[in-house]
């Protein structure tokens, strides 16, 4: 069975539980689940790419208020 965005954002945060601090944390799940969740619920994890990446950050979230908020994301 392919693994979906979802999981596998799910299982880097619990594998990141590990290694930094809670507030960075609860700030990574925050910003991931407020600009990229909603383009990639259910896409499979092995489809994604660099492209895909790209779009979210510079073309479907034209929200963003500045660059470096889109660097931060990207960066995540």
């Amino acid at each position: 069975v392919p693994l979906r965005w979802e999981e596998w954002f799910d299982e880097c945060m619990k594998q990141m539980r590990r290694e930094v601090m809670p507030s960075t944390l609860a700030s990574y799940t925050a910003q991931i689940a407020k600009w990229i969740h909603p383009h990639w619920i259910g896409k499979e994890i092995r489809t994604i790419t660099k492209s895909d990446v790209y779009d979210v950050i510079y073309s479907k979230c034209r929200e963003m208020k500045t660059e470096r908020t889109r660097r931060n994301v990207l960066k995540m």
